[in-house]
């Protein structure tokens, strides 16, 4: 008898709270479910040599790290905010808990492999993809608008690459080049939880001998803006020296979001460059120049 008295209590306790006067009062446990969606990248499958990511790794090894945020719908103050923590689980989706919500419509912002930075000046649902002209990490934003009430107590959330994949390969690069600077133009800047790219700058990155072999350089770069080229610039240094000796003439090229880019430069044997960018499925020369 006694657990019948305690199920009618419950029943009568249920039934109160899930009324539109007295939802305020009603607070549930909720699960949001992130899932990495761009495992690899779009096109791969063109670039021999290149293997595809295992798409049933742990998360972490996509995403290393988590910040988000929880905020009301109707007035954007923020409920909850989390600075990144490491995703240590082996697990291949990992999950956020919101425990003792009040029902109501929620705008939900998460940022992976993200890196710190000193701007203020932008809304914090924005994210810098190159902060002070640097390459930045490979980072990943999601978020969505979510309903929490008793009905709905779990809800699933993508996280989207927000980055491109620049390639470029050398060969026959002569022993007395020491450094390579990188400099693109153009790029985007800034994107949301909804990739919504903003704000235009240049990405600077120097490759030395002694980390690589200058044989293969690469870049974490943010899309080229809609209908706009970007523009890679490269010079040359030798051992030493504070100024580059060579300068390579402008490559045009786009970058777009969870795709690779390639450029291969040749030094010819005969002396004298050739370059060459991938675009659209196929290689074409867009520079050949003689050395003197």
């Amino acid at each position: 008898m006694k657990f019948a008295y305690i199920g009618i209590l419950l029943s009568v306790c249920l039934c109160s709270c899930l009324k539109e006067q007295d939802k305020d009062k009603c607070s549930f446990d909720y699960t949001v479910t992130v899932e990495v969606k761009d495992k690899n990248y779009f096109n791969i499958s063109d670039f021999v040599g290149l293997s595809p990511v295992d798409e049933q790794l742990p998360f972490r090894m996509y995403v290393r790290d988590l910040s988000y945020s929880l905020l009301e719908q109707t007035t954007g103050n923020p409920i909850t905010t989390v600075s990144a923590q490491p995703v240590t689980h082996n697990d291949q989706t990992t999950s956020l808990i919101f425990p003792s919500f009040k029902e109501g419509d929620y705008i939900l912002d998460i940022s992976g492999n993200t890196i710190a930075s000193s701007r203020t000046d932008i809304p914090d649902s924005r994210r810098i993809l190159h902060p002070n002209g640097a390459e930045g990490t490979d980072i990943y934003v999601g978020g969505d608008t979510l309903s929490f009430h008793p009905k709905a107590t779990n809800h699933s959330v993508e996280l989207q690459r927000t980055k491109g994949y620049l390639m470029i390969q050398l060969e026959g690069v002569p022993d007395s080049v020491s450094q390579i600077g990188l400099q693109l133009q153009n790029v985007y800047g800034e994107t949301d939880p909804a990739l919504n790219y903003a704000v235009k700058t240049s990405v600077n990155k120097l490759f030395t001998r002694e980390q690589s072999s200058l044989t293969n350089l690469s870049l974490y770069a943010a899309p080229t803006p809609a209908n706009e080229e970007s523009i890679l610039k490269l010079a040359f240094y030798s051992s030493d020296a504070t100024r580059p000796f060579m300068y390579l003439p402008d490559i045009v090229l786009k970058i777009k979001r969870n795709e690779i880019s390639s450029v291969k430069i040749n030094y010819k044997p005969e002396g004298g460059i050739e370059i060459w960018v991938y675009a659209d499925g196929g290689w074409s020369q867009q520079h050949n120049m003689d050395l003197e």
